[in-house]
């Protein structure tokens, strides 16, 4: 795990207009963090808030935890986006997951800190 791959990827991010749906307000301060924006939090029941997604976008980012609910979250995501015809991209979830080491995405902004300790650490 580099820390730039890391910063590449949160510069994807950053630059990706498409909406990104996480599971509370501790996440979404995490990734408004790193300056990434249009954030959704889950709100309600989930077929009810994919339905509101709907009436704003057709393509959207899924970055919920990697905890059994998160996972679990994802997956229903993915079905009710598809059901509602949107495009669920569960992509960057697993590469942040792969890249950072996270869980959970409110600790996202603790974690970065730290591999950028240990990388500055190496080039000393």
């Amino acid at each position: 795990m580099t820390l730039e791959n890391l910063d590449k990827l949160l510069t994807e991010l950053q630059e990706d207009d498409r909406i990104k749906i996480v599971e509370g307000k501790r996440d979404q301060q995490a990734l408004e963090a790193f300056g990434i924006k249009n954030i959704r939090k889950i709100k309600g029941r989930l077929s009810t808030f994919m339905s509101r997604i709907k009436e704003e976008a057709m393509d959207v980012i899924v970055l919920t935890d990697h905890d059994t609910r998160g996972n679990q979250l994802a997956e229903r995501l993915k079905e009710l986006a598809h059901h509602e015809g949107i495009k669920a991209d569960l992509g960057y979830r697993k590469k942040l997951r792969m890249l950072s080491g996270v869980l959970e995405f409110e600790d996202l902004v603790s974690h970065y800190e730290e591999i950028k300790r240990k990388e500055s650490k190496k080039t000393r």
